[in-house]
Formats: C-alpha cells, structure tokens, sequence
C-alpha cells in the first residue's frame, strides 16, 4: 500500500511518515501537494492550502486525511475522511496511533475494500449515512447515493449538515425527540418520520441509528440507516379502507335484511301482544342476544314479551331484571341485552309514548 504525505511542516511530515511506516505503508513525503494521487491509498495533507488540495482528491480513490491545527468541521465539509489534530510535542507519536486506529476500527479500509464497500452501499437500494458526534451539530460526514437518490439532495448539499433538513411541517417531533435522546444515551434506535425531499414532497422515513465505538469504546460515528416505507404505509392505508367499506356493506345488508323481515310483521296481526312478540324475537339475535319489553302504567309494571337466542338465557330473563316504576304515564319500554363474558348487560334502551 502506498500512502503520500504532503505538507510544509517537516515536523509532521516525520511524524506520519514513523506511523504509516509502522503499518507497512510505501511512503512518498514532500511539502507541496502533487496534481494528483493516482496510485495511493491514503493521502495525508498539511498546510495553507490543505483544505483546497482535499476538496480537489476528495473525489478520488484515495483517502483523505487532513492533519495540522484546523477545524474539523472544515475537513468535513471539504470531503476528508478524518482530521488529525497535530501540535507537536511528545504526545504526537501516541496521537497518530490512536487517529490510525479510529481509522481502521470505523471500517475505512485502504484501497480495494473501501472502493468495493461504498460500490455495495450505493447498490443496497437502502439509505446509509455516518455522523460524528464529536463535532459540533453531529454533521454527516459519509452519505450513500441510495440515500441521495431517496431524498434528491446532492453529496454537497449532505455533507458537513445535521439530518435535520430532512423535517418538515408535520414530521413528528416526539419521534425526533426519541433519536436526539438515543443519539445522547449513545444507544440504538428505530423511528418512522415523516420526511421532506430536495422538492418538498413528503414521504415516510423508517430510521435505524446505532452508535460505532472505537477500541477504547469510544463513539466515533453514528450509523444511520433511512428506508422509503411510503409505498408500504400506502399498501396499508389501501387495505384499511377496503376493509372498513367492507365492513360497512356487511352492516348495511344486515339493516336491509332486517327491516324487510320485519315489515311484513307489523302488518301481520292488529293485536299488540302478538305484533310485540314477533318484533322481540326478531330483535334476537340481530339487535342483541336477549330483548324485554315493559309496559309501564302509572305505577304498575307489566313486562310483555321477552326473548333470547338461548332458551336457557330466556328462561333465565324471564325470572329476573324487574324494573323499578319509576315513569308515570303510558308508555312501552325496550331494553336490549348483550352476553359479556357470560353476563347478561344491558347496551340500548328505547322508549316511547303511546
């Protein structure tokens, strides 16, 4: 593996060069940066004019590491895979080690198997995103094309901002609470969100974040998963409208049925105790498993027909559930029951004067 070093600092220069040679690197040291870096693996760049130079490699094969006293944020936003923060001073050589190990243990491998990775992330037809929680605003500081594609934003417009430029009106804030909080606990965590692309239009977003740790368990990065489940969520809505107008039909054949039932009943007999009976028996087990019907006269109570789907319940209902009388007047009462865990409970009462 070839790794080339590019920085004015003579110090620094030393100083990666010791490291990069300790993992078997082929090293190419010099001050200026070269117009390319055709054949190196891992560039590292110092200086004034380091961020330009990366933001100008970036978009090769190689990776870029930017190193020297400078904001992190700025070696994301100009498409660094890492910033080294080197001062100087005896702790540098222990610095290096521990930068390098961030390196391998995020999965960034050198070469071949970081080009294959990103070829297969960006075929997985899933969002894939890392964050830093180290840098201010947790930025991202890798995207996918899946994800780009989802949300219709370029790598550019991506990198170096927090997700939430994917938010809009009516995503949930309560859900976006629950990833912050995830984020803060340095846990895992599945939401659905309702998202915005690029051009406004909304979709559903199922999000996965889970925390990357280092070998000294570090977080170094949040993974983030981001799957479009519109389509889905759709396909569900669909199947909740069929089900609902099908279940309103069912009750609407019902009710036709037994209003054509009971028509010709009323018109059977002129005699009230007759006509009552039919209708309360006609009543089971449409409107109810058991249905009485009381007359209330002043102060006396007569009940004048009762019926139940069961013979047992009848028989039961006939010895029992008296009504206080309590009206005054003439009028003719309707209660209708219905078995709840063997227990006969009352759910509708009709009344009306005659």
């Amino acid at each position: 593996m070839r790794a080339l070093i590019a920085d004015p600092d003579s110090s620094r220069r030393e100083a990666l060069e010791a490291e990069l040679l300790r993992h078997g690197y082929e090293i190419e040291a010099r001050a200026t940066v070269p117009a390319d870096a055709d054949g190196f693996e891992l560039v590292c760049l110092g200086g004034d004019d380091a961020l330009t130079a990366c933001r100008e490699l970036a978009g090769g094969d190689a990776i870029v590491i930017l190193v020297g006293d400078m904001s992190p944020l700025d070696g994301v936003e100009a498409g660094a895979a890492d910033v080294w923060e080197l001062r100087g001073g005896l702790d540098t050589r222990i610095r290096l080690a521990h930068y390098f190990a961030r390196l391998q243990t995020e999965h960034v491998r050198i070469g071949g198997e970081f080009a294959l990775l990103r070829q297969a992330l960006d075929l997985a037809g899933t969002g894939f995103i890392l964050t830093d929680p180290r840098l201010e605003d947790h930025p991202i500081v890798y995207v996918n094309q899946s994800f780009l594609e989802i949300t219709g934003y370029t790598a550019d417009e991506v990198l170096g901002r927090n997700c939430r430029f994917l938010q809009g009106r009516d995503t949930d804030t309560a859900r976006v609470d629950e990833l912050r909080r995830a984020t803060r606990e340095r846990r895992p965590a599945t939401v659905e969100l309702r998202n915005y692309r690029k051009d406004g239009t909304p979709f559903w977003n199922e999000v996965h974040i889970s925390p990357v740790r280092d070998e000294r368990g570090e977080v170094v990065r949040f993974v983030g998963v981001q799957v479009d489940v519109s389509a889905y969520r759709e396909e569900q809505r669909r199947l909740v409208r069929e089900q609902t107008a099908r279940v309103a039909a069912q009750a609407a054949e019902r009710r036709s049925a037994f209003l054509a039932e009971a028509s010709p009943l009323l018109d059977a007999s002129l005699d009230l105790r007759s006509t009552l009976d039919s209708l309360t028996h006609l009543a089971v087990p449409y409107l109810g498993d058991a249905s009485l019907v009381y007359e209330v006269r002043h102060s006396e109570v007569h009940r004048l027909s009762a019926g139940a789907s069961d013979p047992a319940v009848e028989s039961l209902i006939r010895g029992h559930f008296q009504v206080s009388p309590t009206a005054t007047g003439w009028l003719a009462t309707a209660f209708l029951w219905r078995l709840h865990g063997g227990v006969l409970k009352r759910f509708i009462r009709c009344s009306s004067a005659t």
